[in-house]
């Protein structure tokens, strides 16, 4: 069951439907013992990041990171959170974290399914985010949109 709620709040988060995906993310965080936990801790870190709240972007997605260490759009994502924070040498490292973990996905995968927000970031889906800005200035940007 708790598959489908994620799955559903994905959807949701992919057709800009955040308050639907935090509302079914947050159905999720109140059972401790769901299998989507740490997915529902996620996409609650990139839908925060979206709206600019970096407290809590970097909260769930500190957590997505330590919690699993294997996925690398937590690190991307995690990275991107820390660059708007400020965190410039932190962020290099998570976006490293992320290619070294999965080079191919981040060479091909995401690059054709992006979209620009308009605000000098690229949106890859489901939540995989870059800002133009600061992948330029990590040498992250060329890996990504091959």
């Amino acid at each position: 069951m708790s598959l489908e709620i994620i799955s559903n709040a994905f959807a949701h988060y992919a057709t800009g439907k955040r308050t639907e995906a935090k509302d079914l993310c947050g159905e999720i965080l109140r059972d401790k013992n769901s299998p989507s936990h740490l997915l529902a801790m996620y996409l609650l870190g990139i839908i925060a990041l979206d709206e600019g709240d970096l407290d809590n972007a970097l909260n769930y997605l500190r957590i997505a990171v330590s919690s699993s260490p294997l996925f690398a759009a937590f690190y991307h994502n995690y990275g991107v959170a820390l660059m708007r924070h400020g965190d410039t040498e932190k962020a290099i490292a998570c976006f490293h974290q992320a290619v070294a973990l999965d080079p191919g996905a981040s060479a091909h995968a995401y690059s054709p399914t992006w979209r620009n927000l308009g605000d000098g970031t690229l949106l890859f889906e489901p939540g995989f985010s870059i800002d133009l800005a600061y992948a330029e200035s990590a040498k992250i940007l060329q890996l990504y949109l091959k």
